[in-house]
């Protein structure tokens, strides 16, 4: 994801989810380890349905089982509410939410449009860039905070962020040449209720900076490996895999996670699940 945003700066966030889940799709198979474990990706992109009609709480739900000959013994999940970081500069066209549940009207582009988009302009990311579509006490900021206080299961904001900072890209590009370059910042992971607390000091409302998430943030974020938020991908194996963070659902019948994952008009859009077999 990140990447792509490095090389799309102006990509919709709904397109960096979509990359999300297909990248896990291409492991959806078992993997039976040198230990004897059995290791499965599931992963399915939920689509229309009730959630768009109202304020969804997390983009991706993530599950984690651990089965012992075939059987549950436990089971955890945590859901993650997607914003992508906006550059300073470079225009950015968002989607028409009416316009997503009509058809692809969004796919046409006018020729006032058009203009603006095809001219040469530079698109820079730095730490004083915003998190824009993270708006402070609007509909889906109090509607996290609602659904963590009647449900009692945490939500985590997923930060997609260019693969460094600074960072610039320009369009029309001039060549095809493009590489890879070194992910030094990624994707990270802040649990609401810290984010929270963070903005909550803040003298105006407005959407934060990755700067202000690098300083401001608090413990365990005060350290070089996570500043910003945990890495994507460190928060899933120390954290949520490790049992250090995330819902362990102790319900009978597993009811935290039918909650969660049962219907379409449950609070999600897509969904992984991680499931270890141990021998």
């Amino acid at each position: 994801m990140s990447q792509k945003l490095g090389r799309i700066p102006n990509v919709h966030e709904t397109s960096l989810d979509h990359t999300f889940i297909e990248h896990f799709s291409h492991h959806c198979r078992p993997v039976k380890t040198v230990s004897e474990w059995t290791v499965r990706f599931d992963c399915h992109f939920i689509g229309g349905g009730n959630h768009y009609m109202r304020w969804e709480v997390a983009d991706i739900g993530i599950l984690v089982v651990f089965r012992r000959n075939k059987m549950v013994e436990r089971s955890k999940v945590v859901l993650l509410q997607a914003k992508r970081l906006y550059s300073d500069k470079g225009l950015t066209v968002e989607t028409n939410p009416l316009n997503d549940r009509l058809g692809f009207n969004d796919m046409f582009i006018d020729d006032a449009l058009w203009a603006k988009l095809s001219d040469p302009q530079t698109f820079s990311f730095s730490d004083n860039s915003l998190y824009r579509a993270l708006e402070i006490a609007d509909e889906q900021y109090e509607a996290i905070q609602r659904y963590e206080q009647k449900h009692k299961i945490p939500v985590h904001y997923l930060f997609y962020n260019p693969p460094t900072l600074p960072m610039s890209t320009a369009f029309p590009i001039t060549s095809n040449h493009e590489s890879d370059i070194e992910c030094a910042l990624g994707c990270r992971v802040v649990p609401s209720k810290q984010l929270r607390k963070m903005v909550s000091k803040q003298t105006i409302e407005r959407p934060p900076s990755f700067g202000e998430l690098r300083t401001h943030l608090g413990k365990p974020f005060d350290n070089d490996d996570n500043l910003g938020g945990w890495r994507l991908e460190s928060y899933i194996v120390d954290q949520l895999i490790a049992c250090k963070d995330g819902l362990v659902d102790t319900s009978p019948k597993y009811q935290h996670l039918g909650h969660i994952f049962s219907q379409k008009q449950r609070p999600i859009s897509s969904a992984i699940t991680i499931t270890f077999d141990m021998p």
